[in-house]
């Protein structure tokens, strides 16, 4: 059965896990072949118009005139709260450490504290990174009383810039959590300030990991203007309270469990958060990988642009 409708992409039902087959009348093989693909949605304006054609898993075709327009995308984009065993286990979906997440992830605390949690399960298995001050936010909104000006990280530097050495400290927050350890869902894609996540809150209390391994940034940057150019340098590490920060080959999961697409975000049967969950209730990690993690592929580094919005490895 074909389907067609005359919206935005997100508005006609474009979801996570969908195929999309053609763009323009073109089939998306063919503009692969080409080496068209990355052009195939058009310029980056407003009012551009996009036919797509695409296939829920469960097989129904649909055909769509998506227009651009600007689009706000939440960073923290689901706070959930799921009853396992008479626990309260929070989830926050964040994808970006911008300067506009610290109203959102105060809100969602907020949320989570309201529920009464006593577990977290933070979703960063696309968090490139961002701001180190908002990874600052976030870690003393889970760190809570046992963090409370304790230090973060270290900015580290060669001999040539050691003026500018400082350390940064947790903060006191009254929206954190009460917290004994803290469950982080990861892919290749979680990188820098996702990572400092993990490495500042390791030494104060336990930080599992699920997924898979993560990419590896333990540096950061500083913004110099050249000319009409912003250049952005890589200008230091950042070390924890116990001056540990070499994780160039990322985290190794504690748990390995699949990006699984065929599921949406937030739903308990999606592989990562399915294994996050059984990790909290039972201790340990599923006796054996899941069916439908050893059917997905491994792709090794997550592919990107638009590659990766039509399944396209």
């Amino acid at each position: 059965m074909l389907v067609c409708r005359h919206r935005p992409a997100q508005e006609v039902g474009l979801l996570r896990g969908d195929s999309v087959l053609e763009l323009n009348g073109r089939a998306v093989t063919e503009l692969i072949a080409s080496g068209e693909i990355d052009s195939a949605f058009g310029p980056s304006e407003v009012g551009v118009q996009v036919s797509i054609l695409f296939k829920h898993p469960v097989g129904e075709r649909i055909a769509a005139d998506a227009t651009k327009r600007l689009v706000t995308i939440p960073t923290v984009s689901l706070t959930r709260v799921y009853d396992v065993a008479g626990r309260k286990i929070g989830y926050v979906f964040f994808r970006n450490f911008v300067q506009p997440s610290i109203a959102a992830l105060d809100a969602a605390f907020d949320e989570l504290n309201a529920a009464g949690v006593t577990e977290l399960v933070l979703d960063l298995r696309y968090n490139g990174g961002g701001l180190v001050s908002v990874a600052q936010h976030l870690a003393s909104l889970i760190g809570g009383v046992r963090t409370d000006g304790q230090p973060m990280a270290e900015y580290r530097h060669n001999d040539k810039n050691a003026i500018r050495k400082q350390t940064i400290r947790f903060q006191a927050k009254p929206n954190a959590l009460r917290l004994d350890r803290l469950v982080v869902i990861t892919t290749r894609a979680s990188a820098s300030a996702s990572e400092l996540i993990i490495n500042a809150l390791r030494p104060f209390i336990p930080v599992l990991i699920v997924g898979d391994r993560t990419y590896g940034k333990p540096v950061g940057q500083y913004q110099f203007e050249f000319c009409d150019k912003m250049l952005a340098p890589v200008s230091f590490t950042l070390r924890n309270s116990k001056g540990e920060g070499d994780f160039y080959d990322g985290f190794a999961p504690d748990c390995a469990a699949a990006d699984d697409i065929g599921h949406q975000i937030g739903d308990v049967q999606e592989a990562s958060l399915r294994e996050a969950l059984t990790l909290i209730d039972k201790g340990s990690c599923s006796a054996a990988p899941s069916a439908l993690a050893q059917r997905l592929p491994a792709t090794g580094r997550r592919v990107v642009g638009w590659q990766s919005v039509v399944n396209a490895y």
